[in-house]
């Protein structure tokens, strides 16, 4: 009696739509080896009889039946990215780092790739753990072979304390600072030390508890009697009064995706230091080479009782096109922080520089 064609409908759909399913089901690709490689000799076993003009309708049923079973115990769970994600995350960190930014340049770049691969795993919605895994492993293993070395300022810098009690004057307490904005050293009076500027991103060793001398916050260098603005180191916190674009040091605007970085208006933002004329403008730096314009900060509005050059942090008059820069008679500008003594003068700073304080009202 004739049975009839063999029947691999059923089969090939099933075929068809495990291949063209595993590369996007972590049942599949999270799942463990041994199981896995059972499914994908189901899904060869499976191949070959729907290529066999001569197969038995028995043969495709077993076939089935059998990579259904096969499929059934694969164990693979959703691919979890939290370790990774954090790694991502503490990146902005690292960078500002001397053990990143002090690096030999195979090391420094090395991370970056590590770094590159992890997020480009991070916007892969099916990548697998065992690559998820592996990213983590490289970026860790790159990360601690930074080998960049610390550019300390301060004496010698020892962490641990003395084993036994000491009738000695206690030592100072010291901890490390990075300094974010290039920094003037200053005597205990806070007059200005005729030394060379200390660049930005420097490891300081200082003392723990700041000091305040003249009304402005200094951290004392350990071992030394040279002080630093707080400011060059903490920061202070401002307020935006206008939405501010974000600027790299060559005054263009940052970019996410496209689309440039914008800060709203009423948030709090912490700033390093004076600001720096960058194409023109005076900005403020807020992290590592990262600015935003000073004129979009809070400040206090003075009306000016005398025309007014304006000056430079050294008290130099600033000039356009060499002319100095005047402020008008009567003209409303605002002033920030309280005054300075430059060159002898107690001064504003203003959005573009500074004013004598005796030509405001």
């Amino acid at each position: 009696m004739d049975k009839g064609p063999t029947k691999k409908t059923d089969l090939q759909t099933a075929y068809n739509t495990d291949t063209a399913g595993n590369a996007t089901d972590p049942k599949y690709y999270n799942a463990s080896e041994e199981r896995k490689q059972k499914y994908d000799d189901a899904l060869k076993a499976a191949k070959d009889v729907l290529g066999n003009e001569n197969a038995t309708q028995k043969q495709v049923d077993d076939a089935k039946k059998a990579l259904e079973a096969a499929k059934s115990k694969l164990d693979g769970k959703t691919t979890d990215k939290d370790a990774l994600q954090k790694d991502v995350d503490d990146s902005s960190i690292t960078k500002t780092n001397d053990k990143y930014y002090n690096a030999s340049q195979d090391k420094k770049q090395a991370y970056d790739e590590a770094l590159a691969q992890a997020t480009k795993l991070l916007n892969d919605k099916n990548a697998s753990q065992k690559a998820v895994d592996e990213a983590v492993a490289n970026l860790t293993k790159a990360k601690t072979e930074l080998n960049g070395e610390p550019n300390f300022i301060g004496g010698d810098y020892t962490p641990s304390e003395p084993s036994t009690p000491s009738t000695e004057t206690p030592a100072e307490k010291t901890t490390e600072k990075i300094l974010m904005h290039a920094s003037y050293l200053y005597d205990n009076k806070g007059i200005k030390i005729d030394k060379p500027t200390v660049k930005s991103y420097v490891t300081a060793v200082v003392a723990e508890t700041p000091v305040t001398i003249n009304g402005i916050k200094y951290y004392k260098v350990a071992g030394k009697d040279e002080y630093i603005k707080a400011g060059n180191i903490d920061g202070t916190l401002r307020v935006i009064t206008h939405n501010s674009y974000i600027y790299n040091n060559k005054g263009k605007a940052t970019r996410n995706k496209g689309i440039k970085r914008l800060v709203k208006k009423t948030r709090i933002v912490r700033t390093y230091g004076a600001p720096i004329n960058i194409k023109g403008h005076m900005m403020y730096r807020i992290a590592k080479n990262r600015y935003i314009k000073a004129r979009n900060f809070e400040g206090t509005l003075r009306r000016l009782s005398h025309n007014s050059f304006v000056y430079d942090e050294n008290g130099k008059a600033t000039r356009n096109k060499g002319i100095r820069r005047l402020l008008k008679k009567s003209r409303i500008v605002r002033t920030f922080d309280a005054p300075v003594k430059i060159n002898g003068h107690m001064m504003y700073r203003v959005d573009n520089g500074y004013v004598k304080v005796k030509n405001f009202k």
